[in-house]
């Protein structure tokens, strides 16, 4: 939940970018190295997030969900880039998401080896 807090936090100021996600970067180097597959979605999330900052080109766009169990319910949240910062446009709740995949990662698939694919 306090990344989600964290994401409207950045809504409302129309751009966070690193100031306000610096927490969330990478802490040791297992998460850099461990398949995503393989660690709690929500520092997956957060990896995700860094990653974004730092190769993500100008107005690349995506949708985050986000479960949080605590409230058994998921979140979307619209992401837009611009010169390494993080601009959110939305966070939701979508309750009709509960229960369903939200992402699915290639086996080794991890900080090191991701990259942008078309869809």
């Amino acid at each position: 939940m306090d990344l989600i807090n964290v994401l409207k936090e950045c809504h409302h100021l129309r751009g966070c970018g690193r100031r306000l996600l610096r927490r969330y970067g990478i802490s040791n180097d297992v998460e850099f190295t461990q398949p995503f597959a393989e660690i709690d979605p929500g520092i997956t999330t957060r990896l995700i997030l860094n990653w974004l900052t730092l190769n993500a080109k100008d107005g690349y766009e995506v949708e985050l969900r986000i479960k949080v169990p605590e409230e058994q319910t998921v979140y979307s949240s619209k992401i837009r880039m611009h010169n390494g910062t993080i601009f959110v446009q939305r966070v939701r709740k979508r309750p009709q998401l509960v229960g369903k995949a939200l992402h699915q990662w290639e086996s080794q698939a991890n900080y090191q080896t991701i990259t942008f694919e078309e869809t």
